[in-house]
C-alpha cells in the first residue's frame, strides 16, 4: 500500500495544531476543567447567599427586643 507524500507532514500538522490551540485555549481562552467549573460555581453560589441573606439577617438583628443587652454582653466580654 502506498501512501500519498502529503500524509505524514498533514498529521504532523493537525496534531500540532491541536495542542496549539489546546495550549491557547486553556492558557488565553478562559476553557477550564470540570472540577475547576465545579469550584468556582461553589464559591459563587455561597457568596450569592451570602449576599442575599445579609439583608435579612441585619433587618432581624434590629429588630430584636433584647438587642440592648445582647450588645452591652459582647461590649463587656470584649474589654
Amino acid at each position: 500500500m502506498n501512501t500519498p507524500e502529503w500524509l505524514k507532514p498533514g498529521i504532523y500538522g493537525a496534531l500540532i495544531g491541536a495542542i496549539f490551540v489546546g495550549m491557547v485555549g486553556f492558557t488565553w481562552g478562559g476553557w477550564v476543567t470540570g472540577s475547576t467549573a465545579n469550584d468556582r460555581a461553589m464559591v459563587m453560589s455561597r457568596d450569592d447567599v451570602v449576599a442575599s441573606m445579609v439583608p435579612v439577617c441585619l433587618d432581624m438583628a434590629r429588630s430584636d427586643p433584647t438587642r440592648a443587652d445582647k450588645l452591652a454582653t459582647i461590649r463587656a466580654a470584649s474589654t
